[in-house]
């Protein structure tokens, strides 16, 4: 027997995993590359800081989810 709010929570709890594993594994690319090479090349940093937002739009299409969902808004001037 299952309820909506027990499935809700297991779709929230897949989701958080996917998301962390998605960072996990974007960030690693990233940061081998940085040892493998010995240095810091901006292009190689911008990815390890734009690996969650990636990986978050990743998720959200894995999961069919809407990526206006995310509440990414632009600051009030």
């Amino acid at each position: 027997m299952s309820s909506k709010p027990d499935t809700d929570h297991r779709q929230a709890w897949r989701a958080i995993f996917i998301f962390l594993l998605l960072t996990v594994c974007l960030t690693s690319v990233f940061g081998g590359l940085m040892g493998y090479q010995g240095a810091t090349p901006t292009i190689l940093v911008t990815g390890v800081m734009w690996s969650p937002g990636i990986a978050a739009i990743l998720t959200c299409l894995i999961i069919r989810r809407p990526i206006r969902s995310l509440p990414w808004t632009w600051p009030k001037w």
